[in-house]
């Protein structure tokens, strides 16, 4: 007599998008479409979804939420949560010892602070972020709607660490000179499509520009070739691997984020 359990196929919650990966909890849990852990505040500003396409919205960041994992694939992804926290926080303290300092003479040394974060998990929250804001498969811009077509299964697999991306995918930073940054809780993202397939997404980060590639075939070093795109955009120069992130004054340097692959 052959065990009735062997036979019984896998549970797959049809609104969960990592159900393609493993057997999926039967509860879908509220996932925040940009991860708690990104935010300071208790509120959060949105634009670009359906329900808000052509006003921002202002709401309580625990109703920025949307049921599309289930509670297992959810819990599976806090790493990722708790990396961007720490990266956040470190960005948030270079403008708070930029704020301390103020009127001190430039020619005061400081000991240097140093922080790490882990680019492979930032790489594969990129992803997580990018599925969670176009999981309807459309992108509201100027108030049309965009059809995305994007590959969640291969996406799927690598937010959860079973895949690595191949070839030039994966996660660039832009640098410009004179550059200002912008250390604040804010996100942007912009979807880059090639006949409504998703290529790749240009995230502004509390003013860092990340560059998610999704293409294997491509080393994108520039983005001068995209008339749509801001000009920081195009003006930039996108690198991989980015090592480090460091503040300074003339020549102290004060604080360095080191990118650990």
């Amino acid at each position: 007599m052959e065990n009735a359990d062997s036979e019984r196929e896998p549970y797959r919650a049809a609104r969960c998008w990592a159900n393609s990966i493993s057997e999926c909890s039967s509860k879908l849990t509220g996932e925040h479409l940009v991860s708690e852990s990104f935010f300071s505040g208790s509120t959060v500003e949105i634009r670009g979804l359906p329900w808000c396409k052509d006003e921002p919205r202002r709401i309580g960041l625990a109703s920025a939420k949307s049921k599309i994992l289930c509670k297992s694939h959810n819990t599976a992804l806090s790493d990722l949560d708790a990396e961007i926290g720490r990266f956040m926080d470190h960005t948030r303290e270079i403008g708070r010892i930029a704020y301390e300092r103020r009127g001190i003479p430039r020619k005061a040394i400081f000991a240097t602070i140093r922080r790490r974060v882990s680019a492979l998990l930032l790489e594969r929250w990129l992803v997580k972020t990018l599925v969670n804001l176009l999981e309807d498969g459309s992108w509201f811009f100027n108030g049309q709607a965009l059809p995305v077509r994007m590959s969640r299964d291969s996406l799927a697999r690598i937010a959860f660490g079973l895949d690595k991306f191949q070839g030039g995918a994966g996660l660039y930073v832009g640098t410009l000179a004179g550059h200002q940054f912008q250390l604040v809780d804010k996100l942007q993202l912009r979807p880059i499509l090639f006949d409504g397939e998703l290529v790749a997404g240009a995230f502004s980060i509390a003013g860092l520009l990340w560059l998610l590639n999704l293409d294997p075939a491509t080393r994108p070093t520039s983005l001068s070739h995209l008339s749509t795109m801001p000009d920081e955009w195009r003006l930039a120069q996108f690198k991989r691997p980015y090592t480090k992130m460091v503040t300074k004054n003339r020549s102290n340097v004060w604080h360095v984020i080191e990118f650990e692959w």
